[in-house]
């Protein structure tokens, strides 16, 4: 045999193996980006879902600091039980105080702080020198006075010609943001963290005591990369300042126009790189040993098989014979590759020219709704998608043979049951047999389209009563005062609060007390409108606005149905309770003003007449 039929045969051999081992290495690498991928959306995710709730918090914090402001009534120990009374209410909140000019406690909801004076502190210092009555002013994380590692927040109270006349703060529940943060935690090497814009770790879930207090504003950290980014949300991978580890890490700031805070809240969430590769690696030892054998093995072969053929040119049949085994040898190699394609979580299909399955994995068939590759070889993918996706999937099968590759396209499959699946699709045309093919990766996104669903759904519900809560009832409020306004009708808005409902709480605890808000809201559903909303603000108080009303009295008829409803004993576990509630009613266009908040305020204004008119009743507000 001539030498260059002995080269021919080595260069066959190297690229099998090339080829063997690109494919192996491309996948490796593919499912590497899809694992990096998958968790760095994961861990944004949940650094979201804390970055929400922690701003509604905020946000519900704000508006009763601007109340305790307008506070000119109370006084004395009246003031400091008014002030436990909003404590109680508001689960994310330790304490709340009243201080004066000089920095000296002169109200609080907790007795033993009043008369201190707490001049030095940031809470109070910040506002004194920001001088901004709508600024947030959020401290450094610090030590208070009652033994507890704490962060607050503050407003300025400015006098009436413009001075500084004293702050009210509140400040915040360290465990209820630790037990927020550590329900988004999946896996136990996972961290979630809370800090200050100036970089002191106020909160770590799981219990991180040797870095309480640390701060990130390093030049190498991840934190100081964060803020010069000037994006709300970023994810990095490398060695963390805090403890030193490998992680991925997610950042995602608190801020808001409407919170107007002087100094964001940053929320991490994090993962140990090695815990969320270790599957991976664990692929890439099998599949890299895998691949080594089968060319060492092929080296081994062909390097006998022509040591044989130099030894006598009599054993030329016996060569081919070989190199038919060396193709079946190929052909083993390619079935150990369709075996890789096989065990991926990603969907694989072959389309020929006309848009029919020629080819397909296992992740595939069960994307498609059917049991095995012969009940879709020779099909259009149209067959299995959902009807209202059906064109548009036409169109993209189209598109894809015209243009060569269709990227992140999404729609939902359909299974015989009518089960649907969201599918992401990226496809590219090649040429394979001497025709014209379409190579498609598909993914089931499903859960990530929950996710988001749920994350939209949890910022405009109430997590208790899943009645909306304010933030959908203003955005609902707002739109009805424009209606109103345009077509010159009248609406009402009625602030209602349970009467003595802490007492329920302290003497049944809040297990009833949760209970107790749920059927109330119910009761208050069944007595308006489908048209009209009902939400929920916070604690025990209600906000219902009444739309298209065409007279004072028609708000006063549902208000009466209400006191009367409530009235009704109430089942809760063992207990049968009797409750009354007061409501303060608020008139647009009667009462001069298209602001929501302004209304709202008028209806709590009235709310309050009504229960220093006895409770168990109405006022409007005149």
């Amino acid at each position: 045999m001539k030498q260059s039929s002995f080269f021919s045969q080595w260069l066959i051999l190297g690229i099998a193996l090339l080829y063997l081992g690109g494919s192996v290495a491309f996948n490796l690498n593919r499912e590497r980006q899809r694992v990096d991928s998958s968790e760095r959306e994961r861990l944004l995710t949940q650094a979201r879902v804390v970055r929400e709730n922690t701003a509604h918090n905020l946000t519900a914090i704000k508006q009763v600091l601007m109340q305790l402001r307008l506070q000119k009534k109370m006084a004395g120990q009246e003031l400091n039980e008014h002030l436990a009374t909003l404590t109680d209410a508001m689960p994310g909140v330790r304490t709340v105080a009243i201080l004066d000019a000089k920095g000296v406690i002169r109200a609080a909801n907790r007795p033993e702080l009043v008369g201190g004076n707490f001049s030095q502190r940031d809470y109070f210092s910040g506002p004194r020198q920001g001088h901004d009555a709508d600024t947030v002013y959020v401290s450094r994380p610090f030590r208070s006075s009652l033994g507890v590692f704490a962060l607050g927040v503050s407003m300025a109270i400015i006098g009436p010609h413009g001075e500084f006349s004293g702050v009210v703060t509140a400040t915040l529940d360290p465990q209820y943001f630790f037990n927020l943060m550590d329900s988004v935690r999946y896996t136990p090497d996972m961290r979630t963290g809370l800090v200050h814009w100036d970089g002191d770790i106020f909160m770590m879930a799981p219990a991180q005591t040797a870095i309480a207090g640390k701060n990130l504003n390093q030049p190498s950290a991840f934190f100081t990369q964060h803020k010069g980014s000037d994006r709300d949300a970023n994810v990095y991978v490398g060695k963390v300042y805090s403890t030193g580890d490998e992680r991925m890490v997610a950042l995602s700031t608190i801020r808001s126009p409407e919170l107007k805070l002087d100094k964001p809240l940053v929320v991490t969430a994090s993962r140990d790189v090695a815990e969320i590769f270790s599957a991976w690696r664990s692929d890439l030892v099998k599949q890299g040993g895998m691949a080594a054998l089968i060319a060492l093995l092929s080296i081994l072969v062909l390097y006998a098989f022509q040591r044989r053929q130099r030894e006598s040119g009599r054993q030329l049949e016996h060569a081919g014979e070989t190199l038919r085994a060396k193709q079946v040898e190929i052909q083993e190699s390619e079935e150990k590759y369709r075996a890789i394609v096989e065990t991926t979580d990603t969907g694989y299909v072959i389309l020929d020219g006309n848009g029919r399955v020629v080819d397909a994995n296992a992740e595939y068939i069960r994307l498609s709704g059917y049991a095995s590759l012969e009940q879709i070889l020779g099909h259009n993918p149209v067959e299995w998608t959902a009807q209202h996706d059906q064109e548009r999937n036409r169109e993209a099968i189209r598109k894809c043979l015209e243009t060569g590759a269709i990227r992140n396209f999404e729609i939902e499959y359909s299974d015989p049951a009518g089960q649907a699946t969201a599918v992401e699709i990226n496809a590219t045309v090649l040429r394979r047999k001497g025709e014209r093919q379409i190579v498609a990766l598909c993914r089931d996104v499903s859960e990530r389209k929950r996710a988001q669903e749920e994350i939209r759904h949890l910022a405009y519900h109430d997590a208790l009563t899943n009645l909306p809560n304010r933030r959908m009832m203003l955005e609902r409020l707002s739109l009805a005062i424009v209606q109103a306004k345009r077509y010159q009708r009248s609406l009402a808005i009625m602030f209602i609060d349970l009467d003595h409902f802490k007492e329920i709480n302290d003497t049944l605890g809040h297990d009833v007390g949760d209970e107790l808000l749920s059927a109330v809201a119910k009761r208050l559903s069944a007595c308006v409108r489908g048209g009209d909303t009902v939400s929920r603000q916070g604690g025990d108080e209600f906000v219902v606005v009444l739309t298209e009303i065409a007279q004072v009295d028609d708000a006063t008829l549902v208000a009466e149905k209400i006191v009367k409803v409530m009235r009704e004993p109430v089942p809760v576990r063992e207990h049968v309770l009797q409750i009354t509630i007061s409501i303060g009613i608020a008139i647009y266009p009667l009462e001069s003003t298209d602001d929501p908040i302004e209304l709202m305020k008028k209806a709590d204004i009235a709310m309050y007449k009504a229960k220093k008119g006895g409770r168990d009743g109405y006022c409007v507000y005149q």
